[in-house]
C-alpha cells in the first residue's frame, strides 16, 4: 500500500470533529505503508492540539499543524463570507494547502471535519488523476443554483469536503493564485463559499469520482430517480446501481446537515450515525464529546413526522418546496445574481 497524506482545515470551534475525522483515517487504514495528516490550523488551543497529537503516539503515524491564521486574515479582509453559526474562514484555506507540503507530496485528500473514513483508501490514492486538478463527487444542490455562478445545466458541479488534490497539475495551473485574483478583482462573496470559488476556477478540471467516495444519506437512499426530480436534474448523475454500491460499502460518509440530522445531534435518527460513534469511541474525547442539543422547530418537527411516518413521495414534494425558497433567499442574500462571474 502507498503513503496516505491527508487535509484537514479547522479553528477551536471544530476541532474535537476533526479529531474523530483523523480517528477514522488512521483507524481504517492499518495497512498503509505511511499516513501523513495536514492540520490547517485556522486557531487550535495548544491544550487541543496536544488531545489531537496524542494520536501520533497511539496510531504511530505523523501529524503536521499548519497555522494558517495569517492566510484566513487576509482573506477577510477580502470579504469573503464566513461559515457555519461560529463563523469560521477555516475552510477557506484549502485552497494554500499545496503551499505547504513537501515536494514528495503528489496527492493529498482534503476532508472536511463532519467526515468519517469507514473503509481502505487505498484504491482512491491509486486513481490515475491524468491531468485533472482535482477529483470529486457530484453535489446534490438543485440545478437551478448553477445560474448564480454562470454554469449551464450540463456542467458539473462537486461537493468540496471531499477533494483529493493533484498536487503537481495544481501548482503547475497556479490555481491558488487564481482564485485569490478571482476574489480580489470578480466576486468574494458566494453563498456556498470556498465550493462556488473552486468550482468556478476549476471548471472542467475536476475528476468525477464514485459517490461511495462522500455518502450523502438519506440522500443516496432515495434513488437517482428522486434526487433527479429533487434537484431538476438533467445532466450527468450516478446511476441507482452506484448509489446502491455506496450505500453498501461506503469508504467515506459526509455528514451534512438533513431532516435525519448529524451523529453528534442529541435528537438525530440518522442510520450511519453508528459508523461516526465506532470511531468517537476510539478518539481521546470518547468521553468528553457533548453532543448538541439543537432545538427544534415545530416546522422542523413536522417535516421529521411526515419523513418517518409518511410515504417519501410526500416528504420530497414538501421537501423541495421549501429547500429551493430558502436556498433562493440565499443565493439573492449572497449577492450573485447579475454579477460577473467569468473566472480570473
Amino acid at each position: 500500500m502507498r503513503p496516505l497524506y491527508i487535509c484537514l482545515a479547522t479553528d477551536e470551534n471544530y476541532a474535537q470533529l476533526a479529531t474523530v475525522a483523523i480517528t477514522s483515517v488512521f483507524e481504517k487504514n492499518r495497512y498503509a505503508t505511511e499516513i501523513e495528516i495536514y492540520i490547517l490550523d485556522g486557531g487550535i488551543k495548544e491544550k487541543t492540539k496536544n488531545i489531537m497529537r496524542s494520536l501520533t503516539k497511539k496510531y504511530q503515524r505523523k501529524i503536521f499543524f499548519v497555522d494558517v491564521t495569517n492566510k484566513l486574515k487576509k482573506l477577510k479582509e477580502m470579504n469573503v463570507n464566513s461559515q457555519g453559526k461560529f463563523g469560521s474562514y477555516a475552510a477557506y484555506s484549502r485552497f494554500f494547502i499545496t503551499e505547504y507540503l513537501p515536494d514528495y507530496v503528489d496527492k493529498i485528500l482534503y476532508i472536511d471535519c463532519d467526515t468519517c473514513v469507514v473503509n481502505s483508501l487505498n484504491e482512491l490514492f491509486s486513481i490515475d488523476m491524468k491531468e485533472y486538478a482535482l477529483a470529486g463527487i457530484l453535489d446534490i444542490l438543485p440545478q437551478f443554483h448553477k445560474k448564480y455562478i454562470n454554469f449551464s445545466e450540463q456542467d458539473n458541479y462537486y461537493n468540496s469536503g471531499v477533494l483529493l488534490f493533484n498536487c503537481e497539475i495544481w501548482k503547475k495551473e497556479n490555481y491558488t493564485n487564481k482564485i485569490i485574483e478571482h476574489i480580489k478583482n470578480i466576486k468574494s462573496n458566494y453563498s456556498f463559499h470556498d465550493q462556488d470559488l473552486i468550482n468556478i476556477i476549476c471548471k472542467n478540471k475536476i475528476l468525477t469520482l464514485s459517490p461511495k467516495y462522500m455518502v450523502f444519506y438519506p440522500e443516496y437512499k432515495w434513488g437517482e430517480k428522486n434526487i433527479r426530480w429533487l434537484n431538476g436534474f438533467n445532466h450527468e448523475y450516478y446511476s441507482n446501481e452506484e448509489l446502491i454500491n455506496a450505500l453498501k460499502e461506503p469508504i467515506i460518509i459526509h455528514y451534512v446537515d438533513s431532516i435525519v440530522g448529524r451523529p453528534w445531534y442529541e435528537d438525530n435518527i440518522n442510520d450511519y450515525s453508528r459508523y461516526w460513534e465506532e470511531m468517537k469511541a476510539k478518539s481521546p474525547y470518547d468521553d468528553s464529546f457533548t453532543k448538541i442539543v439543537k432545538p427544534s422547530s415545530i416546522r422542523h418537527k413536522i417535516l421529521r413526522g411526515i419523513y418517518r411516518y409518511l410515504p417519501l413521495s410526500i416528504f420530497i414534494t414538501i421537501h423541495k418546496k421549501r429547500r429551493n425558497q430558502l436556498l433562493t433567499k440565499r443565493e439573492k442574500i449572497s449577492g450573485i445574481r447579475g454579477k460577473n462571474n467569468e473566472t480570473a
